[in-house]
């Protein structure tokens, strides 16, 4: 089985772009030329060159890319193709948040957001943000943001309002619409007088609800179908919410997670704030974006921030194609709803993974072709499967041991790379098709409880009719 070897960078590694093999890991290399190594993040590949026994250089690209620094690991891995997988492994840096640079950056993240924010959703955005660190006093320097109705937010975004208050037009009660018309409105004092005003532009009377409100047009109904349809096909308990929002809920047993999924709309603006007190409320587990592949790509960075994956049609239609060939479940698609979603990366990554199991099987289904070449029952050498089947010799035994257990009993060990085959290939999936299908006949179907009322009952009835409402038991999933 492969090992993943553990290094710890220094500065002369980041220095040079080199490492030097301690003692454990000189027999993973070679003595010298040229190696190839394959980033596990990135998908990137790097030439190396061995300069001796024990030094590894032209890691200079890879330590960049990453921005490794002193005490950050790799891990590196042999694979079956002679090339080097590298992962890297960074520690958690703290942000020193007395750095100007630190502070923009927390500006410029709010100002990219062009959301309003209290100062405790801030806060809950930057969870390592020091208690005394005077929050107030950075954003309020700043130029581009102004607080109102207790958020802060973008100056532009306040001054819709500040035109509308100017639109106030007062009139007199006592007078009557035909006074007004014969004469302009004068001021009456110590008279109580009625404010005509102008309405706010949507979203600046309640601007941490924006995105949710009522007012607004409702989210394209067929998006929120083929969201729940997509989820559901993935093995999900759907829950609807309001304003075009699901709740998707894993259902794993022992474990359980849920998802707060938005439904963006092609082109429309995405109001992280809302968005995030809707988390909030929920109580979700994870926040998923899903929406056209343009629109995502603007809210890279927002999502980061807000730790929400992204997950565009395009990539979910991907998915559903490949789940016709591989099943995938709740439990494979939550990393996923960690970090990277299905979109750009995460659909290669995603790809990758099941890429992977789809091999394995066509590894399986190619020993067994080779196996059904040969005459039953028959003794045969490792080699002989290996040399044909073109697989690497470590797969091969990994199949062939799984063919020697139940339920397929199909080969046996002799010896020492040296198997029997029992009975035709053929026949063994007969019967084991045969035993499949007895089995799943047996298996213990769940059964759910459903309640069903009786049409309303009349004045006739007495009251033991009441018993009529019966628990309907029926086979669920």
């Amino acid at each position: 089985m492969p090992t993943d070897f553990k290094y710890s960078l220094t500065r002369i590694c980041l220095r040079t772009g080199q490492l030097t093999l301690p003692l454990a890991m000189l027999e993973l290399f070679p003595n010298e030329g040229e190696v190839l190594a394959f980033d596990t993040n990135s998908g990137r590949e790097f030439d190396l060159l061995m300069k001796g026994p024990r030094t590894v250089a032209g890691l200079q690209d890879f330590f960049e890319l990453h921005q490794l620094e002193v005490n950050d690991q790799l891990l590196i891995r042999l694979l079956e193709d002679g090339r080097y997988a590298l992962t890297a492994v960074t520690r958690p840096k703290k942000v020193d948040y007395s750095r100007p640079e630190a502070t923009a950056k927390i500006l410029d993240d709010l100002a990219e957001l062009a959301s309003p924010f209290s100062e405790a959703e801030i806060r809950g955005l930057y969870p390592d943000l020091p208690a005394d660190f005077d929050l107030a006093a950075a954003v309020g320097q700043d130029g581009r943001f102004v607080k109102y109705e207790g958020r802060w937010q973008l100056a532009n975004a306040v001054a819709p309002a500040n035109e509308a208050l100017d639109e106030l037009e007062l009139i007199d009660p006592a007078e009557t619409s035909l006074d007004k018309q014969a004469k302009e409105p004068k001021e009456v004092p110590n008279k109580k007088r009625q404010a005509m005003v102008t309405p706010y532009p949507r979203g600046v009377m309640f601007p941490g609800d924006a995105g949710l409100n009522s007012e607004q047009e409702p989210n394209d109904l067929s998006l929120h179908g083929k969201a729940r349809e997509v989820l559901q096909d993935f093995g999900f308990r759907i829950e609807g919410l309001s304003h075009g929002q699901l709740m998707a809920h894993a259902d794993l047993g022992r474990r359980h997670y849920s998802v707060l999924v938005h439904i963006h709309p092609q082109g429309a603006h995405l109001d992280w704030a809302a968005v995030l007190a809707r988390r909030r409320e929920t109580g979700a587990t994870y926040l998923a974006v899903f929406g056209e592949h343009r629109d995502l790509l603007k809210q890279h960075s927002p999502a980061g921030l807000a730790q929400a994956t992204l997950w565009s049609w395009e990539a979910i239609a991907r998915a559903q194609d490949l789940v016709q060939t591989v099943p995938v479940s709740p439990f494979d698609l939550e990393p996923h709803f960690q970090r990277d979603g299905l979109f750009e990366y995460g659909l290669e990554r995603f790809e990758k993974s099941v890429g992977k199991r789809i091999a394995e099987r066509g590894n399986f289904s190619a020993v067994l072709a080779r196996l059904a070449s040969m005459k039953s029952p028959a003794v045969f050498m490792l080699e002989d499967v290996v040399v044909d089947a073109d697989i690497p010799r470590d797969q091969v035994l990994k199949v062939i041991d799984l063919l020697a257990q139940a339920p397929f009993h199909l080969v046996t060990r002799v010896d020492s790379g040296e198997f029997c085959l029992r009975h035709s290939v053929s026949q063994g999936l007969l019967q084991l098709s045969e035993y499949a299908l007895s089995l799943r006949d047996r298996l213990p179907s769940r059964r759910t409880e459903r309640l069903q009322g009786t049409p309303a009952l009349d004045d006739t009835h007495s009251f033991d009719s009441v018993e009529s409402v019966s628990l309907e038991a029926e086979n669920g999933g």
